[in-house]
Protein backbone atom coordinates (compact mmCIF):
# COMPACT_ATOMS: atom_id res chain seq x y z
CA UNK A 1 0.00 0.00 0.00
CA UNK A 2 1.72 3.04 -0.93
CA UNK A 3 0.64 6.31 1.35
CA UNK A 4 1.18 9.94 2.01
CA UNK A 5 2.01 10.99 -1.94
CA UNK A 6 0.13 12.76 -4.34
CA UNK A 7 0.23 11.83 -7.99
CA UNK A 8 2.35 13.79 -10.49
CA UNK A 9 2.80 14.10 -14.03
CA UNK A 10 6.52 14.72 -14.59
CA UNK A 11 8.05 16.63 -17.75
CA UNK A 12 8.20 13.48 -19.85
CA UNK A 13 4.98 12.53 -19.53
CA UNK A 14 5.05 10.10 -16.79
CA UNK A 15 3.03 9.62 -13.74
CA UNK A 16 4.32 8.82 -10.99
CA UNK A 17 3.47 8.87 -7.02
CA UNK A 18 5.69 10.63 -5.01
CA UNK A 19 6.51 12.12 -1.45
CA UNK A 20 4.92 8.46 0.00
CA UNK A 21 5.48 5.94 1.22
CA UNK A 22 5.15 1.46 0.84
CA UNK A 23 4.29 -0.76 2.85
CA UNK A 24 3.22 -4.30 2.67
CA UNK A 25 0.04 -6.05 4.33
CA UNK A 26 -0.08 -10.04 3.86
CA UNK A 27 -4.42 -9.75 4.08
CA UNK A 28 -7.11 -12.71 2.72
CA UNK A 29 -8.61 -11.54 -0.06
CA UNK A 30 -12.10 -12.82 1.26
CA UNK A 31 -11.71 -9.81 4.13
CA UNK A 32 -11.06 -6.84 1.84
CA UNK A 33 -13.45 -3.58 1.90
CA UNK A 34 -13.75 -0.41 2.63
CA UNK A 35 -13.29 -0.30 5.93
CA UNK A 36 -10.48 -2.82 5.94
CA UNK A 37 -8.69 -1.13 3.58
CA UNK A 38 -9.22 2.19 5.91
CA UNK A 39 -8.11 0.19 9.11
CA UNK A 40 -4.93 -1.12 6.66
CA UNK A 41 -4.10 2.71 6.07
CA UNK A 42 -4.72 3.92 9.58
CA UNK A 43 -1.85 1.32 10.63
CA UNK A 44 0.35 3.15 8.23
CA UNK A 45 0.22 7.34 9.30
CA UNK A 46 -2.03 9.40 11.32
CA UNK A 47 -4.40 10.62 8.76
CA UNK A 48 -7.01 11.13 10.27
CA UNK A 49 -9.60 13.06 8.14
CA UNK A 50 -7.34 12.76 5.37
CA UNK A 51 -8.12 9.73 2.93
CA UNK A 52 -10.07 10.94 0.05
CA UNK A 53 -10.44 7.39 -1.85
CA UNK A 54 -8.10 4.06 -3.03
CA UNK A 55 -6.65 3.18 -6.03
CA UNK A 56 -5.33 -0.01 -7.21
CA UNK A 57 -2.93 -0.94 -10.58
CA UNK A 58 -3.93 -3.13 -13.19
CA UNK A 59 -0.86 -5.48 -13.28
CA UNK A 60 1.36 -4.96 -16.25
CA UNK A 61 0.48 -1.39 -16.56
CA UNK A 62 1.81 1.88 -16.10
CA UNK A 63 0.53 4.43 -13.68
CA UNK A 64 -1.02 6.49 -16.31
CA UNK A 65 -3.17 3.50 -17.84
CA UNK A 66 -3.59 1.21 -15.49
CA UNK A 67 -4.69 3.19 -12.58
CA UNK A 68 -8.38 2.08 -11.59
CA UNK A 69 -10.36 3.92 -8.48
CA UNK A 70 -11.95 1.28 -5.87
CA UNK A 71 -15.41 3.41 -5.50
CA UNK A 72 -18.05 0.68 -5.29
CA UNK A 73 -18.91 -2.96 -5.08
CA UNK A 74 -17.96 -3.74 -8.27
CA UNK A 75 -14.03 -1.66 -8.67
CA UNK A 76 -13.52 -3.81 -4.76
CA UNK A 77 -14.44 -7.00 -6.42
CA UNK A 78 -11.77 -6.44 -9.45
CA UNK A 79 -9.72 -5.33 -6.65
CA UNK A 80 -10.37 -9.08 -5.39
CA UNK A 81 -10.04 -10.75 -8.11
CA UNK A 82 -6.39 -9.09 -9.24
CA UNK A 83 -5.16 -9.77 -5.06
CA UNK A 84 -6.17 -13.20 -6.09
CA UNK A 85 -4.76 -14.43 -9.44
CA UNK A 86 -1.49 -12.19 -8.95
CA UNK A 87 -1.12 -13.39 -5.08
CA UNK A 88 -0.29 -8.84 -5.08
CA UNK A 89 -1.79 -5.73 -5.60
CA UNK A 90 -0.39 -2.23 -5.33
CA UNK A 91 -2.92 -0.11 -3.72
CA UNK A 92 -2.73 3.81 -3.44
CA UNK A 93 -3.80 6.22 -0.76
CA UNK A 94 -5.68 9.32 -1.89
CA UNK A 95 -4.98 11.76 0.18
CA UNK A 96 -7.44 14.73 1.32
CA UNK A 97 -4.41 17.75 0.21
CA UNK A 98 -6.76 20.44 1.32
CA UNK A 99 -6.73 19.22 5.13
CA UNK A 100 -3.67 19.63 7.83
CA UNK A 101 -0.57 17.05 6.99
CA UNK A 102 -0.84 14.29 9.29
CA UNK A 103 2.43 12.22 10.36
CA UNK A 104 4.51 10.60 7.95
CA UNK A 105 2.81 12.92 4.99
CA UNK A 106 5.37 14.69 2.75
CA UNK A 107 3.25 15.92 0.39
CA UNK A 108 1.23 18.67 1.68
CA UNK A 109 -0.82 20.98 -0.02
CA UNK A 110 1.19 19.51 -3.22
CA UNK A 111 -1.92 18.21 -4.52
CA UNK A 112 -2.87 15.66 -7.18
CA UNK A 113 -0.92 16.84 -10.19
CA UNK A 114 -1.15 16.20 -14.00
CA UNK A 115 -1.40 17.82 -17.06
CA UNK A 116 1.16 17.80 -19.93
CA UNK A 117 4.22 18.54 -18.34
CA UNK A 118 2.70 21.13 -16.19
CA UNK A 119 2.59 20.91 -12.62
CA UNK A 120 -0.48 22.36 -10.82
CA UNK A 121 -2.77 21.20 -12.73
CA UNK A 122 -5.43 19.02 -11.03
CA UNK A 123 -6.14 15.47 -11.71
CA UNK A 124 -9.44 13.51 -11.44
CA UNK A 125 -7.79 9.62 -11.34
CA UNK A 126 -11.35 7.89 -12.35
CA UNK A 127 -12.35 6.42 -15.56
CA UNK A 128 -9.51 6.16 -18.21
CA UNK A 129 -6.55 8.42 -16.68
CA UNK A 130 -4.73 8.20 -19.83
CA UNK A 131 -7.60 9.95 -22.03
CA UNK A 132 -8.20 13.03 -19.21
CA UNK A 133 -4.63 13.81 -19.35
CA UNK A 134 -4.83 13.91 -23.06
CA UNK A 135 -7.63 16.40 -22.87
CA UNK A 136 -5.58 18.36 -20.74
CA UNK A 137 -8.83 18.61 -18.54
CA UNK A 138 -8.36 20.47 -15.03
CA UNK A 139 -10.93 18.66 -12.46
CA UNK A 140 -11.14 19.25 -8.66
CA UNK A 141 -9.59 16.71 -7.37
CA UNK A 142 -11.87 13.55 -6.47
CA UNK A 143 -14.85 14.85 -4.62
CA UNK A 144 -17.36 12.02 -6.25
CA UNK A 145 -15.33 9.17 -4.04
CA UNK A 146 -17.57 8.06 -1.85
CA UNK A 147 -15.70 7.11 1.60
CA UNK A 148 -17.38 5.24 4.48
CA UNK A 149 -16.75 7.67 7.78
CA UNK A 150 -13.57 6.35 9.87
CA UNK A 151 -15.35 7.36 12.89
CA UNK A 152 -17.39 3.75 12.94
CA UNK A 153 -14.82 1.81 12.58
CA UNK A 154 -12.38 3.43 14.93
CA UNK A 155 -14.06 3.68 18.01
CA UNK A 156 -12.51 1.45 20.04
CA UNK A 157 -15.60 1.61 22.36
CA UNK A 158 -18.11 0.01 19.14
CA UNK A 159 -18.74 -3.51 19.41
CA UNK A 160 -19.95 -5.42 16.51
CA UNK A 161 -22.26 -8.73 16.87
CA UNK A 162 -21.07 -11.92 15.52
CA UNK A 163 -23.21 -13.23 12.26
CA UNK A 164 -24.19 -16.00 14.74
CA UNK A 165 -25.68 -13.28 17.26
CA UNK A 166 -28.08 -12.23 14.81
CA UNK A 167 -31.70 -13.55 15.20
CA UNK A 168 -32.29 -13.40 11.31
CA UNK A 169 -29.40 -15.39 10.98
CA UNK A 170 -30.99 -18.07 14.14
CA UNK A 171 -33.67 -18.28 12.48
CA UNK A 172 -32.59 -19.26 9.26
CA UNK A 173 -30.02 -21.93 10.68
CA UNK A 174 -33.40 -23.46 12.64
CA UNK A 175 -34.88 -23.84 9.32
CA UNK A 176 -31.83 -25.69 7.85
CA UNK A 177 -31.82 -28.06 10.76
CA UNK A 178 -35.73 -28.22 10.26
CA UNK A 179 -36.05 -29.12 7.01
CA UNK A 180 -33.10 -31.25 6.33
CA UNK A 181 -33.61 -34.50 7.86
CA UNK A 182 -37.29 -34.04 5.62
CA UNK A 183 -35.41 -33.82 2.20
CA UNK A 184 -32.92 -36.71 2.80
CA UNK A 185 -36.17 -38.51 3.71
CA UNK A 186 -37.95 -37.81 0.45
CA UNK A 187 -34.51 -38.01 -1.28
CA UNK A 188 -34.41 -41.83 0.37
CA UNK A 189 -37.74 -42.82 -1.02
CA UNK A 190 -37.23 -41.11 -4.25
CA UNK A 191 -34.12 -43.66 -4.51
CA UNK A 192 -35.51 -46.97 -3.53
CA UNK A 193 -38.58 -45.82 -5.92
CA UNK A 194 -35.94 -44.88 -8.52
CA UNK A 195 -34.54 -49.02 -8.09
Amino acid sequence: MWHGGVFQNLDNGELVYINGKGRTFNVDPDHLCGFYLLELVMKCGKYKDRVKGFMYLVPGLSLKGGLRRVDDDDSMRELIDISINNRDVEEYVVHDVDSDAGEGVGAGDQGLHAGEGRAGEELDVGEGLEQELERGEEVQGLDDLEVEEREEILDEELQFESETEDEEYTLARQRVKDTTPKLLDNARKSQKEAV
